[in-house]
């Protein structure tokens, strides 16, 4: 009955009882025996924490995504590096930030994905860009940090002298 008990939890986030999503899901994290529920809640906690601006808690709940082993064995938690990235530079801690950043991109690459999945993630999050763009040369440590993100993919028509099919 973890399931259940995750999925009451989120349905009081999303109708706004914030507090008694947090401490059913805090229950489920601190009790479950199957570690994949420990994980969805680990993830919906840190959202709550990094949504109530509390990304030092956020982190930590992020951050045992990646400790468990859950974000490699489980491709459903791999983002957790992305919110832990998120939670990192909202923190001022942009060393942190980018090697999170680091271990989404090499742990997509190693399970045969590719930068440019992870590429659109970056751009397709309004929430990202503007903390990005609250960092004073963020941007360009970003760049230095993953510069696969940056740089045409072959294979997807982006290849400087490709042409396209037709």
């Amino acid at each position: 009955h973890e399931e259940a008990r995750i999925y009451l939890a989120y349905v009081f986030g999303r109708e706004g009882h914030t507090l008694r999503a947090a401490n059913l899901f805090r229950e489920v994290f601190d009790t479950a025996i199957s570690e994949v529920s420990r994980g969805h809640a680990a993830i919906q906690l840190g959202r709550l924490y990094y949504g109530e601006e509390d990304y030092r808690t956020a982190s930590i709940f992020f951050r045992w995504l990646s400790i468990s082993g859950l974000t490699r064995s489980d491709s459903r938690f791999a983002l957790a590096h992305f919110n832990l990235g998120c939670a990192e530079v909202a923190r001022g801690r942009d060393d942190a930030a980018l090697a999170a950043f680091r271990r989404l991109l090499d742990d997509h690459l190693a399970s045969g994905g590719q930068a440019a999945d992870i590429a659109s993630l970056f751009l397709e999050n309004d929430d990202f860009r503007t903390l990005l763009e609250s960092r004073a040369g963020l941007t360009r440590r970003l760049m230095e940090s993953l510069p696969e993100l940056f740089e045409p993919q072959v294979g997807t028509g982006d290849a400087e002298g490709s042409s396209p099919s037709y």
